[in-house]
């Protein structure tokens, strides 16, 4: 069972700065984008279809992004994501863009989805059937910390101290 997900981007002349940088307001739309795929593809799971049937939705309630390496324009990138969290009203998911080919380490972000509903638009807790799909497929992770996390990944993938 895939608890790491993964999806394949081209980075666009729109999102670039002049120098052909990817423009740092537009990793999370990447990031966003990718996981709204990668839910499709591996769990066969429409966020929208979702609310509609339920009336209730995942929002983002916090972002925690660290820029790494420069992603340049007209390049692929390798995005991945995986929940290292689930309790009965959130998501906490690490999501890391990469080059193609899975070596080097660009941006990585920690997202805290809270799931709510959105008549009222209070958290509430995620169905028993949902949760247990989600359970399933936490990948548990060492660092708890978000920056020994960071210095964690930029070891992995540079060897830095």
């Amino acid at each position: 069972m895939d608890k790491i997900f993964q999806s394949v981007a081209a980075i666009r002349f729109s999102d670039c700065d002049p120098l052909g940088h990817l423009n740092n307001q537009r990793y999370m739309d990447y990031f966003l984008n990718a996981r709204e795929d990668q839910l499709k593809k591996y769990l066969n799971f429409d966020i929208y279809e979702y609310a509609k049937l339920t009336g209730n939705i995942w929002v983002m309630f916090q972002n925690q992004i660290t820029f790494i390496k420069p992603v340049y324009y007209n390049k692929d990138v390798l995005i991945t994501s995986s929940m290292f969290r689930v309790t009965d009203k959130s998501i906490h998911v690490e999501m890391q863009m990469l080059n193609e080919d899975g070596t080097k380490l660009h941006a990585m972000v920690w997202m805290i989805a809270v799931h709510i509903n959105m008549k009222n638009e209070t958290s509430c807790p995620t169905p028993p059937d949902i949760l247990e799909t989600l359970m399933s497929r936490v990948e548990p992770i060492e660092q708890q910390d978000y920056q020994e996390r960071v210095k964690f990944l930029q070891q992995k993938y540079f060897n830095k101290k």
